[in-house]
This record gives structure tokens, sequence and C-alpha cells, in this order.
């Protein structure tokens, strides 16, 4: 006859790795402008101004994400039921 497997758990060993990166990134502009004008001569003075202003602004993120996961097993063989050593034994007989 052949031996029936009885298999026990020795040990169990569970590994998990985690890897997050995360990049935010953020770009601000900005622009100013003026000019002036004057103009003088005879009668009234002209005078005139301008001015502008812009901003500009971006802002991203980039996440990267790694996992790992690892399980070892260590199955041994193991007693016979007493149980199923009775059966077996009721067979036999």
């Amino acid at each position: 006859m052949l031996p029936v497997p009885s298999l026990r758990i020795e040990h169990v060993i569970i590994d998990f790795n985690a890897k997050l990166n995360s990049v935010e990134s953020s770009k601000v502009s900005e622009d100013i402008g003026v000019s002036g004008e004057l103009k003088v001569g005879w009668g009234p003075v002209n005078f005139k101004v301008s001015a502008s202003y812009q901003r500009k602004s971006v802002t991203g993120v980039e996440v990267k994400k790694e996992f790992a996961l690892n399980v070892n097993v260590k199955a041994v063989q193991d007693e016979m039921p007493a149980g199923l050593e009775r059966i077996l034994g009721m067979l036999s007989a």
C-alpha cells in the first residue's frame, strides 16, 4: 500500500514590499509690462501710461507604485491521525 499523505505546515514566511514614488512639480511665470508716453509741446501736455500683468501657473503630480508579495510555505509529512489509523486497521482485519 501507499502511505496516506498527512501534511503539516511547519512554518510560513510572508514578505511584503511596497515602493511608492511621488513627484509634484509646479511652475509659475509672471510677466509685467509697463509703457509710458509723454507729449510736450505748445498747449496741453499729453501723458499716456499702460500696464499689463500676466501670471501662468502649471502644476503636475506623478505617482509610481510597485508592490511585491512573496509567500514561502514549508510543509512536512506528519504522523497519521488516530482516526484514520483505526479505519485502516479495521479494513485490514
